[in-house]
């Protein structure tokens, strides 16, 4: 016996050393820049504020808007009532801070870009309060962090029940004596959620604590920006990304079902890949909108990270951040295409900390609604003789031919088939799987998602196929102070297989045929499937591969690139250019063959003692089509997307103010070519040069579309009580004349936060929230193809005449 040994030369080891020695040295370096930068963001950034008589809130929310801090407190301790004056010229935010927070008796600490305030006592927490006389203890010890991973100073650590407890220190670390008995651990931190552990035999916890933030400072995506939830002026309404990926659903568009009031979600199928719903918004706002139509007559716009007009339902229930619709005149800042309402879909972005993986499994068992109740073979013989006797007619099947279906002792002459039961599974299976990747340094921030899901087939066949791959990822990257870029990019795979028959025709098949009739001979040898009702049909082969595959596949890459600057010497305004490009690739592969059915040989029968069948030859037969025939079709779409914006937030005492305005220039391109061929002699090559050019057919079109958009937006808000709104969009369309091309749709909302008033707060104070609001505004569609408005032609070959056989190519008009 041989013995290998294997040893790494010295040169490789050394230098594997030095390897590790320097990419540690890098880690180092990196690490150190990473903390100098964070510590001096904040002497870095100055502020000029002329404020004067505001509350803190409003003070904090300038901050905030002007730079990248972040303020945590808790509503019971900063309220609109603190009001405060502020006159500063490149003041540091420690410098405003330490001017307007004593005399609140409020105590600040800046970590990294948060600024968490607190009240002065919560830094006196008793240190510990020593357990008495001999009693047993033990240390517990741990970390205290935020959601991103930043330490959290001051947060108090308490035994519940008793008075021992500490607060943590500047970098969230604590340690503290505790009775051996003690139970239960309670964090608490003015701004985030209380926690609680139970102690047990752990003597070390690490907690993560949640901002605390309430449903009011709610972040809401609307048309074109971000809005506080308590300053929305239109019909909005939002579901998170938790909710959606918590709900096992296969697509969004199925997760909304029943989560957001003012809309309707109809299911029409459940046939795996074409699981899409019908989405109505405030019901049917548009006329036509049938089941094939209803994508542009009724359908709302889809707007995804911006870009219109993307797919809901490819994209992966655990990218996204939240979706909202709008429902009413705030819709109008998206013109022509918000006649039907608009949905907006926000992904995720990635996270400043350290990399944090994710994976989420979802494996699900599904089980059609409503099973039809059909009757067995013996109860239809039955009501048949029952209604053939009442007409007077001869009966088709004796008492004794209900008997032998009633006993299934002969099959072969009397069968009794369930044949919704032969064709339909009972349960079939679903699953969705997620991967995400986030993190990020000094403002990069980095989001990667990797998606798979399936559908399993509902026939017993497993005949149809469902797959989707999905990719996501999304940078952001800060130049400098001013300058932040951004890129996204998004795939998506879509696999589906399908038999030659559809499914309404082969479940609508079954439904036809009667248990007297064979679904499957019952022989010993295996499953041959039995005589057709008419043209080769029988649907218990047809739900099979065995007459071809319906191959169709969608390749889809999004991309978007995007740049914002926040113009140094104007405060508050900001300039934004993005750019998307989205390319679409549809194949479809139909080869389609001829199927075997099998038929009997009545007189070649076997029979048994009791004469009955046991055995019988069946003759294979070719049914359905007389030749293999190809079905080949290529289409591509690219959809360019360029906008550019401005947007300006202004507060001058009491009063808030916020000006939007935008150019957006839509493209989209789209042709498809298809090819036939049939009479291919074998099916093992199914490439198109294989089958015979006699009968073949070749037909390839192309469109053109493109939109051009002016958008405008003004917000007003008065101490966070009286709202204004006036919003503004004109529409440029390929598919009108010049003379009368472009489309106006204003907007305006208004709306009254009346549990503001004092006389409120004083009289109603049962009722803590509510706002009267009113809207009115213009929306529109641009149904239809380009070029609508002028005369067009079809094409055609024409016709023969003489007697030299020549086709010549015809021109006639489309009316």
């Amino acid at each position: 016996m041989e013995q290998c040994i294997n040893e790494m030369p010295s040169m490789i080891r050394g230098r594997l050393k030095k390897l590790r020695l320097a990419t540690g040295l890098l880690l180092f370096l990196l690490a150190m820049a990473i903390n100098v930068q964070a510590g001096t963001y904040s002497e870095s950034v100055k502020f000029d504020l002329k404020m004067n008589k505001v509350s803190l809130k409003e003070v904090f929310q300038t901050i905030t808007e002007q730079s990248e801090f972040k303020f945590i407190y808790n509503n019971d301790v900063v309220n609109d009532k603190q009001k405060v004056s502020v006159n500063t010229d490149g003041a540091r935010v420690e410098e405003i801070l330490d001017q307007i927070l004593p005399q609140f008796n409020l105590e600040y600490r800046v970590v990294d870009r948060q600024v968490i305030v607190f009240p002065v006592e919560a830094k006196a927490k008793t240190e510990t309060a020593p357990p008495t006389g001999a009693q047993q203890q033990k240390t517990i010890t741990g970390k205290v962090v935020d959601e991103k991973g930043v330490p959290l100073p001051g947060v108090a650590v308490v035994v519940k029940g008793t008075t021992v407890g500490v607060v943590t220190d500047i970098d969230g670390n604590y340690s503290l004596q505790v009775p051996a008995d003690a139970q239960i651990l309670a964090f608490s931190f003015i701004g985030m959620k209380r926690q609680e552990v139970t102690i047990g035999n752990q003597t070390t916890f690490s907690i993560t604590m949640a901002a605390d933030i309430t449903d009011l400072d709610e972040i809401v995506v609307v048309g074109y920006g971000t809005q506080k939830r308590a300053n929305v002026v239109g019909a909005v309404t939002t579901v998170s990304g938790e909710m959606l990926a918590a709900i096992p659903a296969m697509n969004v568009s199925n997760a909304i079902s029943g989560h957001l009031p003012g809309s309707v979600v109809i299911q029409q199928t459940g046939e795996p890949g074409q699981m899409t719903p019908r989405v109505l918004v405030r019901g049917r706002t548009t006329l036509g909108g049938s089941a094939g139509t209803y994508a542009s007559n009724t359908a709302p716009l889809i707007v995804i990270d911006g870009i219109p007009g993307r797919s809901m339902d490819e994209i992966d229930p655990n990218d996204v951040e939240s979706l909202s619709i709008l429902k009413d005149a705030s819709a109008a800042i998206y013109g022509a295409q918000a006649a039907n309402g608009v949905i907006l879909i926000k992904t995720k972005s990635g996270q400043e900390g350290k990399p944090r993986l994710s994976y989420q499994f979802y494996s699900g068992m599904m089980t059609p609604t409503v099973i039809p109740e059909v009757t067995n073979a013996a109860e239809y013989a039955e009501m048949l003789s029952e209604y053939q006797v009442a007409q007077g007619k001869a009966r088709r099947y004796s008492d004794k031919d209900i008997e032998l279906f009633r006993s299934g002792v002969d099959p072969w002459e009397h069968p009794d088939t369930d044949w919704y039961g032969d064709l339909i599974e009972k349960w079939t299976n679903t699953s969705r799987h997620n991967v995400t990747l986030d993190g990020g340094a000094s403002g990069m921030k980095y989001y990667v998602s990797f998606g798979y899901k399936t559908d399993d087939a509902i026939y017993k066949a497993s005949s149809t196929k469902y797959k989707q791959y999905n990719v996501r990822a999304k940078l952001e990257m800060p130049v400098n102070e001013w300058l932040k870029t951004g890129i996204e990019l998004a795939g998506f795979l879509n696999d589906r297989l399908y038999p030659y028959k559809s499914a309404d025709a082969i479940v609508g098949q079954s439904t036809r045929l009667v248990p007297t009739n064979w679904s499957y001979w019952p022989t010993k040898e295996g499953r041959y499937p039995g005589p057709d009702i008419e043209y080769g049909d029988n649907p218990v082969e047809t739900q099979t591969f065995s007459a071809g595959v319906n191959d169709q596949k969608t390749y889809r890459l999004l991309s978007t690139f995007n740049a914002t600057i926040d113009v140094p010497f104007v405060k508050g305004l900001s300039l934004t250019g993005s750019y998307s490009y989205d390319l679409t690739n549809y194949y479809n592969k139909a080869f389609f063959k001829p199927w075997i059915l099998y038929y009997p040989n009545w007189d070649k029968a076997t029979r048994g003692a009791d004469g009955f069948i046991t055995d019988m030859p069946l003759t294979p037969t070719y049914r359905g089509l007389s030749t293999p025939e190809n079905n080949e079709r290529y289409d591509r779409t690219i959809n360019q997307t360029t906008m550019f914006n401005a947007n300006y937030v202004k507060t001058v005492g009491d009063h808030n103010m916020s000006f939007f305005g935008g150019y957006e220039q839509y493209q989209s391109d789209w042709n498809y070519f298809y090819g036939f061929r049939k009479f291919y002699i074998s099916d093992v090559i199914q490439t198109m040069d294989a089958g015979n050019p006699k009968d073949q057919n070749i037909a390839g079109t192309a469109s053109i579309y493109a939109r051009k958009s002016f958008i405008g937006r003004a917000t007003y808000d008065f101490q966070g009580k009286y709202l204004a709104e006036v919003v503004f969009r004109a529409d440029g369309s390929l598919k009108f004349p010049e003379d009368n091309r472009w489309g106006y749709f204003p907007g305006v909302l208004v709306g009254w936060r009346a549990s503001e008033e004092n006389f409120w707060k004083e009289n109603i104070d049962f009722i803590n929230y509510i706002k009267f609001r009113a809207s009115f505004g213009s929306m529109g569609m641009d149904p239809g193809s380009a070029f609508q408005y002028i005369n067009r032609y079809n094409l055609s070959t024409g016709m023969t005449f003489g007697t030299r056989g020549d086709i010549e190519t015809a021109v006639a008009q489309n009316y």
